[in-house]
């Protein structure tokens, strides 16, 4: 069921279920943003331009029945995501990847609106007996997929044996939801992040300390598009090392492009962990030099590779995840310095910013751009730069894929925006010589809320 507990004995057409299914989806929306208590039915009538009838048709007990459903719909909602992210959790950088998720979906609103079920739960749990246990049931489906992955650590010899992954789950699950709440009285996730770090280095230092990734040689297995599709479905990782002019003509959502410019395996794991699982796309004749580069970083769980030649459509199967995107010239950026319509990211590491940087731009170096992408202003368009334009397009691919919109690279990279046109107004060079500067992100405007 996708939209809430039905009554039984009651029919309901194909028409019937849409309206009704409209109608939990778009009160669960006003829920999130307004509050349980503060909409009414009408306001639920006037979202999806229903009558009282057929409302009362479908919830005839009224508010009350509506909000379960919206109650069991959020459920569903929130569970099936973290199935998908915990299910093949087994390592510390699993723990951090969930926790930079999660904090960057709050941060793309701001910090605001929290987390649908923990928001449910302090409007009802004291006036609605049946959705506060609902929600009690909810949680601790929720600890458990903690829990199991906690475990599978465990058994692996990761997580202490003396450690209770079940108190664990609950401590992160206390960070969580109290981060959410902080979060959203500052509008700021910044406490959200600190509540979480606090949570996994009390895990951490139940762990044992983890050898070097040995080197796994990985066979070179040849993706069909089929193939290739069905990795995506089950939630690999697709590294994209073709070039970033043919990155940016086309390729599929949430794909990262890591060049073969330089190191590919460098570059991966600045994106990625050994643990994902990856399905790789390269141009033909390129299968085992891809494979070897990951190898040697440690990578052992390669779906396949894809071959496709350059300028090459994607095949028919996976038209629909193809997408293009923008990238920004020298020029282009001046303008937009020029007008103050640009946030610029620095992803390069202090040695390279020492030798110049462009003035105002957000120091956030590769490695920890995971991390920290949540700091990082979401009021206007955002260019990310490196020495060269193969990382800056690997960066920007990576803030894509973690739902930032409006990102494009600095085609050339810092060094040919150097010999290009100058971005600073009224500035006789395009970078300063000035010795590595943090600069603080602003706090993200607020977006309108995603559904949680």
């Amino acid at each position: 069921m996708t939209s809430g507990e039905r009554p039984t004995g009651r029919r309901i057409t194909a028409r019937g279920e849409a309206t009704r299914a409209r109608m939990v989806s778009s009160a669960a929306d006003l829920m999130y943003v307004r509050g349980v208590n503060a909409v009414t039915l009408d306001d639920v009538r006037a979202a999806t331009g229903t009558s009282k009838s057929q409302l009362y048709k479908h919830f005839p007990a009224g508010k009350p029945e509506l909000v379960r459903a919206v109650l069991a719909l959020r459920a569903e909602q929130i569970l099936a995501r973290e199935e998908q992210r915990l299910a093949r959790l087994k390592s510390m950088s699993g723990l951090r990847r969930w926790r930079d998720a999660l904090v960057q979906g709050a941060a793309l609103q701001g910090g605001a609106y929290g987390c649908a079920l923990g928001k449910m739960t302090v409007e009802l749990s004291e006036q609605d007996e049946q959705a506060r246990t609902s929600l009690s049931g909810h949680f601790a489906i929720w600890e458990g997929l903690l829990a199991a992955g906690l475990r599978r650590m465990q058994d692996d010899g990761i997580l202490s044996a003396t450690a209770d992954p079940d108190s664990l789950a609950t401590g992160l699950m206390a960070a969580l939801q109290g981060g959410y709440l902080l979060a959203q009285a500052d509008h700021d996730v910044a406490p959200m992040a600190t509540a979480l770090d606090m949570a996994l280095a009390h895990i951490e230092s139940l762990t044992t300390t983890p050898a070097r990734p040995k080197a796994v040689r990985v066979t070179a297995q040849p993706l069909t598009a089929a193939k290739l599709r069905s990795a995506i479905d089950v939630g690999a990782v697709v590294l994209d090392a073709r070039s970033t002019d043919d990155f940016a003509s086309a390729h599929l959502r949430g794909a990262l492009n890591v060049s073969f410019t330089g190191s590919l395996a460098v570059a991966a794991a600045a994106v990625c962990d050994p643990d994902d699982t990856v399905a790789v796309i390269v141009y033909p004749g390129e299968e085992d030099a891809a494979t070897a580069h990951l190898s040697e970083s440690g990578f052992s769980d390669v779906a396949g590779v894809f071959a496709l030649r350059a300028g090459a459509a994607f095949p028919a199967k996976l038209a629909d995840l193809v997408q293009s995107t923008q990238r920004t010239s020298p020029r282009e950026l001046e303008a937009l310095l020029a007008d103050g319509a640009v946030t610029i990211i620095d992803v390069r590491g202090k040695g390279d910013r020492a030798r110049g940087s462009i003035p105002k731009a957000i120091e956030i170096a590769l490695p920890d751009l995971r991390r920290r992408m949540h700091a990082i202003p979401t009021d206007k368009p955002i260019v990310v730069h490196y020495a060269a334009g193969g990382r800056s397009s690997t960066a920007a691919s990576l803030l894509r894929a973690n739902g930032l919109v409006d990102v494009t690279d600095l085609t050339g990279g810092f060094a040919q925006g150097d010999r290009g046109s100058r971005p600073t107004k009224g500035a006789k060079s395009r970078v300063t010589a000035t010795s590595s500067r943090r600069v603080s992100a602003a706090q993200p405007r607020r977006k309108t809320p995603a559904k949680r």
